[in-house]
């Protein structure tokens, strides 16, 4: 992303790769058990069909702690108006 999609530059320094792969597992964790074992599915083609919306609601209405229980989109500046 780049300041014309809405981003900051220069507010922090990047995270080390570490900091990196501890959010990652920590995002991969959340999502199994949020979304992937969150009920019955007939069959891995229904559960990844329901993927995209799993990710929908982590990013734009799930709230974070760490955000002061907002949700990430909050964080971006909504540049094309296409937030739900």
């Amino acid at each position: 992303m780049t300041a014309a999609d809405g981003c900051r530059s220069g507010t922090h320094a990047h995270a080390s790769p570490a900091t990196d792969e501890r959010q990652a597992e920590r995002f991969i964790q959340t999502l199994l058990r949020e979304w992937a074992y969150a009920r019955l599915y007939a069959s891995s083609d229904e559960r990844a069909s329901t993927l995209p919306t799993g990710i929908n609601h982590y990013n734009y209405r799930r709230p974070h702690s760490s955000l002061s229980h907002q949700p990430p989109a909050t964080r971006l500046n909504n540049v094309l108006r296409n937030y739900i």
